[in-house]
This record gives structure tokens, C-alpha cells and sequence, in this order.
């Protein structure tokens, strides 16, 4: 009997074993490993940069008890003022309740606070229960009217000139647009945590030990031949001891191990039924947890055929926005010249890295001469030089309705960043070739003629491309070979920050200073503009530029004015009809503007940086000035005191 208490007991217990395994296994994985994993990733790193690209916002992350786990605070003039007239409804209600509404609703949710942003949030979901959750605001609503934020002015006690001003400084958005990019970055987040989990093979291994369990508890069904011959062993016993009993004691025995027996028996009968129920129960879940791995299975696929079509779409559109930029820049470049031959120059400098290609030329017609010249990737032999000249004079023959007797300059080769020693014989022949025309009202003037040594290396996107290349080429020297005068504005204009140059400067305070009329100038320069160019590179410097020339405008465009870039970092503004009171006000709010604002590096958003700038104030007339024409130099004089006063100081002449 002892026996089969202990058989009893273990199979009670691995029953129970059973019963708490699958429990503890669908709680492997820690759900703050998740989220740190998530946030150290590429493809978080990704996402921010599709944020800070797309909708010019910082964002932040939850983990499961609503704590911040990553935050890049970072709040616009108009959110400022929200929250300081209105935090209940900011912090206490709007943000709250989306984060609540994800909880509930399990997917990306896109709302607009009480001052007209919108914010979005979405969930990172694990067993399908959000472990984190992923957000940003101060997205500025694209659709709404500026009747939306005059009703909201009266609410702030503010006019609604002031409000709107601050809301024009923000980036808007279509929630149409915004919605397309959060479920993006939500496909490629929740891919991130089913790879970091894997919760595919997951749940394959679960149903596996389900089923191995399964196999153990239908082992420990009841033997019933087992109990058959235990009953008949205590049968045994009782009857071996009747000879020494007398018949009442002989009776109440056996009347006693009757209903022992009874109830032995019906209590093994009981046990063996909760343990085939049991055994049945843990198939069901088996069944269950395998239909779950199929649909998880199905919802993977998915997500992995969708990623694959938005990656495919995001190459094809970085390339466009890769070719519409360098088409922006050889434009601009191309733009100032004044020579027909300096501008193919240039073009074949520009497209020969380009396309990556061995060679790049051009042929122009101008003053009854033919030019040729081209830009290689590395030396070439005079030998083949000659070959290419004839082929581009057959080339050119081909397009005319006759063959020219126009002599034919020789080859000229841009010597310009020689990486190479290669040196290219007229054996070697190139595999591949394209051309296009250039045309001046109608009459064909050139050619733009690119080689390569692969075979096939051209394909249709870069005819077309240099095809736009070419019509460019063609409206540029046409504008030369007509006369017409370059327009104005380009030589008065600094190629990077769109403002005026010196000499542009220089002629405006002449036309503009009255005795009767006062003129407040600013002058302004970075205290650590060298630094930080030396550390981010040149790029992120120009950018820093351009985006404090942004900051200034916002200040005086609503004044008569005029900026100027007077060299590297320094900068210049010419304000009509203000006095020296209100210059000064301008330039302390610009400097403590300036002074707590964080810069994000482009290629680097992770890493924000900081700068303040020297100021100098000057206005006339003033009595102290004899010389109104010396105006610039006194202005110099003023700023150097100021960079002598140390960081963020501002000097009034």
C-alpha cells in the first residue's frame, strides 16, 4: 500500500510540475532586457533619424510602469508657453491619456494636444502585451487653419500675432504623412523585438515540451490490473487471519477492510479520472499553443514581406532625393559662370565621381572652334587620348546634317585629385560609353560623353540623368551665348546662407542713412565656431550656420532689414528706423535665445552641442559719430570689446 501512495504522490507532482512549467516559461525573457536591447540597436538609432528627417522632433520611451527609459527633451517656444499656462491639461491629462489609449488600443495612436501639436505614441509588444511604448510631439498640424490658433490665443491670454509667430517656427506635417511614417518606424520596432525575443522559435519549443509532458502524465494512468492484485493481496491477509478470530470479531475485521477496500478503491478510481482530465486539459493547451505559433508564424511572414517592400521604397527614394540634390548644386555652381567651356568644365569634374566612371567629357562648338576636354579617374595615355578625340569627332559628326570643317582644339584632361597610377593603354579599350547632345535654340553646340571599362555600366536611370544634366548645361550656356545679364541677386548673395555679401552690404548702408532717420546695426560671431567645425566636420559647420541665420530672421522679419555674411561666422544686420533701446533688446533676447538652445549633430542626433555669440550694437546718428561712412569700422571696434568681456558678452558703441 505504501507503494502505491508514493506512485500516487509522484504522479500528483509531475502533474503539477507540468502545470507551473508552461507558466514559467512564457515569462523567460525579461521585458527590461527587451527594452535595452531595443534602445542600444541600430535600429532604434534608425528610427530617430527618420524622426528628427521626417518631422524634425525628439521622441522618448516607456518601459511597462511608465518611467522614461530614453527622453531628448527639447521644447519649441509655443510648447513653452503651453506648458507654463496650461501644465494640468499638458502633463497631467494629454499625455496620460495617449499613453493609456496605446495600452488599450495595442497599436500607433496620433492626437493634438491642447495647443494644436500633434504627438503620437505606439506600443513594443511581447506575448501580446505592450512592454514599452515609444513617443514624440510639438509636430506642427499641417491642416489646421490660422483661425485655429487666434481662438486659441484668447484662451492663453496672449495675441494672436505673437502665437502665430512662434507656431510659423516650427516644421508642419500632414497627419496623413505623419501617420504613414509612425506605422513605419512601428513595423520596424515591433520586427526589432520579435528578432531580440524570438519568439517565433519560442513557442515551437513550448508546444514541444508541452507535448513531452503530455507523454509522462498519460504514463501515470492508473493500472487498474495493479489495483486488482493489490486488493486481492489484503483479501489474502484477511482471510489467513480468521482461524484465530472468533466469529463477531471475525466479522466487525472483515466488515472494516471491506469498506477500507471500498474506499481504497474509489479513491484510486477518483485520482486516475483528475489525472486523465488533467492529461486531456495539457493536449487542449498543446492544440492551442500551436494554432498561436501558426498565426505568429503567418504575422512574421507579413511584417517581413512589408519591411521588405518599405526598405526597397526607401532606397529607391534616397537615390531620387541622392539625384535631385546633385542636380540642385551643379545648377547653383553653374548658375555664377560666365563661359561655356568653364561650365562643361565643371559638370564633367561633378559627374565623373558621380557616375563613377573612367572617364568624363565634353565637346562644345564656340567662336567656329571645336573644344574638347574631359575629367578621368586615372591617367591615360596620349595614344588613347587621340583615340577618344576621334571617336568624339565621329561622334559629333553623326549629330550634324553634314560633316564639319571646323578645326578641332586638342584634348585637355582636368588635372584634379589623382588617386591612381594606373595607366590605361589604347589596347585596353573602354566596354561602355553614353552620350548626350547640349542644343542652343534648336542647333546642337556639344556633346556630353562618359566611358567606362565595364560592360553595361550605364543603365536607363543615368541616361536620364544625364540627360536633365544636359538640358541644364544647354539653358546655361544659351543664356551666355544671348547676352542676357546674369540676374543680379546671385552676385549679391552668399552661395550658403542665402544672406547678402559685404560689398552688397556696403552699398545698402549708402543708400540708406538719413541724419533724420535713425539705423541700428548688429554685428554677431560664434565664440566656438572653429571648434566645433573641427570636431563634427565641415558640413555640420555650414549647417550650424544656416541655421542661425534662421534664428535671426525670426527676430527682425518683421522690420525693414538687411543680412549680411561679412566673413567666416561673422554676420551683420541692418535695421531701419530703430534706436538704439530697441536694437539692444533685439540682440539680448537673440543672445539668450541662442545661449540655452541645444544643436543636434546630423549624422549624429545622439549628441547634442551647444554655442553663444558676441554682439556688438551701433547706431546712428549718434553724436559721438563724425564720420557716417566709418560706420562698419566703429561696428568692428564695438564687437572686438565684446570678445575681449568674454563668452555671450554684448558691447553698444
Amino acid at each position: 500500500m505504501s507503494e502505491l501512495k508514493n506512485y500516487l504522490n509522484k504522479s500528483l507532482t509531475l502533474v503539477l510540475y507540468l502545470w507551473y512549467s508552461l507558466i514559467i516559461m512564457s515569462k523567460s525573457i525579461s521585458s527590461e532586457h527587451i527594452l535595452t536591447d531595443f534602445i542600444n540597436s541600430k535600429e532604434w538609432k534608425q528610427i530617430r533619424r527618420i524622426f528628427l528627417a521626417r518631422i524634425g522632433t525628439p521622441c522618448w520611451v516607456l518601459n511597462e510602469f511608465g518611467e522614461f527609459v530614453y527622453n531628448t527633451p527639447q521644447d519649441s517656444r509655443h510648447c513653452q508657453l503651453i506648458k507654463k499656462l496650461s501644465r494640468k491639461r499638458c502633463e497631467e491629462e494629454y499625455l496620460p491619456s495617449l499613453i493609456k489609449e496605446v495600452e488599450t488600443q495595442k497599436k500607433p495612436i496620433i492626437s493634438r494636444c491642447y495647443g494644436g501639436f500633434l504627438g503620437f505614441a505606439y506600443p513594443l509588444i511581447f506575448h501580446r502585451e505592450p512592454i514599452g511604448i515609444i513617443g514624440g510631439c510639438q509636430i506642427l498640424d499641417g491642416s489646421l487653419k490660422k483661425e485655429f490658433y487666434k481662438e486659441r490665443a484668447g484662451h492663453l491670454k496672449i495675441t494672436p500675432e505673437e502665437l502665430y509667430s512662434m507656431i510659423m517656427e516650427a516644421e508642419s506635417i500632414s497627419p496623413n504623412l505623419l501617420h504613414g511614417i509612425i506605422e513605419l518606424t512601428f513595423l520596424i520596432s515591433q520586427s526589432f523585438i520579435d528578432k531580440i525575443t524570438g519568439e517565433g522559435y519560442f513557442f515551437e519549443s513550448e508546444i514541444e515540451r508541452a507535448r513531452i509532458l503530455i507523454a509522462e502524465a498519460e504514463e501515470l494512468t492508473i493500472d487498474t490490473t495493479q489495483l486488482d492484485k493489490e486488493i486481492i493481496e489484503l483479501e489474502k491477509g484477511v482471510w489467513e487471519n480468521e482461524a484465530s478470530l472468533n466469529e463477531a470479531s471475525l466479522f466487525e475485521i472483515e466488515t472494516e477492510n471491506e469498506e477500507k477496500l471500498d474506499l481504497r478503491t474509489k479513491a484510486f478510481g477518483e485520482e486516475a479520472k483528475r489525472i486523465e482530465k488533467e492529461a486531456s486539459n495539457l493536449k487542449t493547451q498543446a492544440r492551442e499553443l500551436n494554432e498561436k505559433a501558426q498565426e505568429l508564424k503567418t504575422y512574421a511572414q507579413k511584417i517581413e514581406s512589408q519591411v521588405k517592400k518599405l526598405e526597397e521604397q526607401a532606397v529607391r527614394l534616397e537615390a531620387q532625393a541622392e539625384e535631385l540634390n546633385f542636380l540642385y548644386f551643379i545648377g547653383m555652381e553653374i548658375t555664377v559662370l560666365d563661359d561655356a567651356e568653364e561650365i562643361l568644365k565643371l559638370i564633367v569634374c561633378k559627374i565623373q565621381p558621380f557616375f563613377d566612371c573612367s572617364l568624363a567629357t565634353y565637346l562644345l562648338l564656340e567662336n567656329n572652334e571645336i573644344k574638347v576636354g574631359g575629367k578621368r579617374a586615372y591617367p591615360i595615355s596620349e595614344r588613347l587620348l587621340q583615340d577618344i578625340q576621334m571617336s568624339l569627332e565621329k561622334l559629333w559628326e553623326e549629330h550634324q546634317e553634314s560633316a564639319t570643317t571646323q578645326p578641332m582644339a586638342g584634348f585637355s584632361i582636368i588635372e584634379e585629385d589623382e588617386t591612381t597610377t594606373i595607366q590605361i593603354e589604347p589596347a585596353q579599350e573602354f566596354n561602355s560609353s553614353l552620350n548626350v547632345i547640349l542644343k542652343d535654340k534648336g542647333k546642337i553646340i556639344g556633346l556630353l560623353v562618359v566611358f567606362s571599362r565595364e560592360e553595361n555600366a550605364f543603365d536607363s536611370r543615368t541616361q536620364r540623368l544625364l540627360s536633365f544634366i544636359a538640358d541644364i548645361a544647354s539653358l546655361a550656356i544659351g543664356r551666355i551665348t544671348s547676352g542676357a545679364p546674369k540676374h543680379e541677386v546671385l552676385l549679391e548673395r552668399d552661395k550658403l546662407t542665402q544672406t547678402y555679401n559685404f560689398k552688397y552690404l556696403k552699398n545698402y548702408l549708402s543708400k540708406t542713412l538719413d541724419d533724420n532717420q535713425p539705423v541700428s546695426l548688429i554685428a554677431l560671431e560664434l565664440d566656438n565656431f572653429r571648434e566645433i567645425k573641427d570636431r563634427y566636420g565641415e558640413a555640420e559647420g555650414d549647417r550650424l550656420l544656416c541655421m542661425i541665420v534662421r534664428e535671426m530672421k525670426k527676430y527682425i522679419k518683421e522690420r525693414p532689414n538687411c543680412i549680411a555674411r561679412a566673413k567666416n561666422d561673422r554676420f551683420i544686420i541692418c535695421l531701419q528706423g530703430l534706436n538704439s533701446t530697441e536694437a539692444l533688446t533685439i540682440a539680448h533676447e537673440f543672445s539668450e535665445q541662442i545661449g540655452k538652445e541645444e544643436f543636434f549633430v546630423e549624422k549624429n542626433p545622439g549628441h547634442p552641442y551647444k554655442t553663444t555669440v558676441y554682439i556688438g550694437v551701433l547706431t546712428y546718428p549718434q553724436d559721438n559719430i563724425k564720420d557716417k561712412n566709418k560706420l562698419l569700422d566703429y561696428l568692428e571696434i564695438c564687437l572686438s570689446k565684446a570678445k575681449s568681456k568674454g563668452v555671450g558678452q554684448i558691447e553698444v558703441y
